[in-house]
């Protein structure tokens, strides 16, 4: 008899079982207190941001923007670089009492960090939503959510689970 091959339900029960649910609920308490969420990621990423930024605004009561206008991301991509594209969106819409929530499954695309380096320096707080080893936006985020995997697809279902969690325990809270 052949040794049982993980199944990628094992892989993904694995990944959101070592999850800090004390990160999750500091995220809550830090989305819930935000005048404004910016959300952003790459690809798949980019799909939960845009995602958790529908389910905040609508589900959740929370005003939440992605960087997904097309028009000033490409004009900014073009003329400042890709790298530099979502820092100058950050840096347009960074305003006292708002929360970045960068979604990066490696931790290192250099265009999520820099964007969440110019969010610091404008007294932005960071959530870093991160997977495989962390990468340098673990070094960035002020709060840090890893899932502990090197598999992008349960990085990524992981990472829209979180997001769901911090949208449903808002609207526990509020009623």
């Amino acid at each position: 008899m052949g040794k049982r091959l993980l199944s990628y339900r094992d892989i993904l029960d694995n990944a959101l079982s070592c999850i800090s649910q004390a990160n999750i609920d500091r995220m809550v308490k830090l989305v819930q207190e935000a005048n404004l969420v910016m959300v952003l990621g790459n690809g798949g990423s980019m799909a939960t941001a845009i995602h958790f930024a529908g389910d905040l605004t609508k589900n959740a009561g929370i005003p939440a923007i992605t960087c997904d206008n097309w028009t000033s991301f490409t004009a900014w991509a073009n003329d400042d670089g890709y790298e530099k594209a979502m820092a100058e969106w950050v840096k347009t819409f960074s305003v006292p009492g708002a929360v970045l929530v960068a979604i990066s499954t490696s931790g290192n695309s250099q265009n999520v960090i820099n964007a969440s380096m110019v969010a610091k320096h404008n007294q932005v707080p960071v959530v870093g939503l991160v997977s495989f080893e962390g990468g340098k936006l673990a070094t960035v985020a002020d709060l840090v959510i890893h899932v502990p995997t090197d598999c992008i697809e349960a990085a990524e279902d992981a990472h829209m689970a979180i997001c769901h969690e911090v949208v449903w325990q808002i609207k526990q809270i509020t009623g």
